[in-house]
């Protein structure tokens, strides 16, 4: 996990063009509001990669909405639910925990996850950018997701990856 601190800490131009009209609307030492959030100024060309999160007042994260690009990567219901509700229980820990990171820093955070096989590359980048709710609390996030393999854009896709290379197979 990466805080970032410039649009040169993220080597994805999507990505960084997005954290610069993220850290444009951004007032001195605070996280832009949560209205701000589905606006064409923030997501621009990369909102069916995008999903939005928010907090609840038990401080579990729920997705509010997920664009068409991350749907078919996770292939599974998302807008209505909680993230501790899906994904293996190792995956679930470490996306709770940037969201709560995001939160308490009021940072935007980069996350490149992936490795090279002789199948080819499998895994993913992404971003994840705070916004604040009526109280000034970081409680709603943006989060953008692109494949390192353009080739997979699809949960079968990856499935298949992962089937062809046995020791990741293992885990499931």
């Amino acid at each position: 996990m990466k805080l970032v601190g410039a649009a040169v800490d993220i080597p994805n131009t999507d990505l960084q063009a997005l954290y610069e009209r993220w850290a444009a609307l951004c007032p001195p030492g605070r996280v832009p509001e949560k209205g701000l959030m589905h606006s064409a100024k923030i997501l621009g060309k990369v909102a069916e990669n995008c999903k939005s999160i928010s907090k609840d007042t038990q401080g579990r994260m729920r997705y509010d909405s997920v664009g068409a690009v991350v749907q078919e990567l996770y292939d599974q219901p998302m807008v209505g639910r909680y993230v501790d509700e899906l994904f293996d229980p190792w995956i679930r820990g470490a996306v709770i925990k940037t969201y709560e990171t995001a939160a308490q820093t009021g940072v935007a955070i980069y996350e490149r996850k992936g490795f090279s096989t002789v199948f080819g590359s499998i895994g993913y980048e992404y971003l994840v950018l705070p916004f604040r709710d009526e109280n000034g609390e970081a409680t709603h996030f943006l989060s953008c997701i692109f494949p390192l393999n353009k080739d997979l854009t699809k949960f079968t896709d990856w499935q298949k990856k992962i089937s062809l290379t046995p020791w990741l197979d293992s885990g499931r």
